[in-house]
């Protein structure tokens, strides 16, 4: 995986867990209107929504970790801002106070080189 792909899963965990938890709220006003909430099914349904949100959140924690590890600040918060925040990279550049093509030619690849030392196993290429 490379590190562009790692970062991005962060991207996406927020929208997934919110997803999930609609969906568990979802199941239990169903299961409340059928008298369901007792049943093995229905406990073990939300067990592995709460399963699948717990490892998201990991997910995003040890992005959010490997991130925060990046020393210098303008890197560190332009991965904060595209990752995290889920910005353009226009908006990102603008946070940032740099073009956008200098953003994403030049200060990306070495934002990439800096946290993919924090990034276990990922392909630097």
């Amino acid at each position: 995986m490379t590190v562009e792909k790692w970062l991005n899963r962060a991207r996406y965990i927020d929208a997934e867990i919110n997803a999930l938890l609609t969906e568990r709220e979802s199941i239990y006003n169903t299961a409340e209107r059928v008298e369901a909430l007792g049943k093995p099914s229905y406990r073990e349904y939300v067990r592995s929504i709460d399963k699948l949100c717990e490892k998201l959140i990991k997910t995003k924690v040890e992005i959010e970790n490997a991130i925060n590890s990046v020393q210098d600040d303008v890197l560190r918060t332009l991965l904060t801002c595209r990752y995290l925040c889920g910005m353009t990279w226009q908006k990102t550049a603008q946070e940032i106070g740099y073009s956008c093509r200098h953003t994403i030619r030049d200060l990306k690849f070495k934002a990439y080189e800096a946290v993919a030392e924090f990034i276990p196993d990922v392909n630097t290429t």
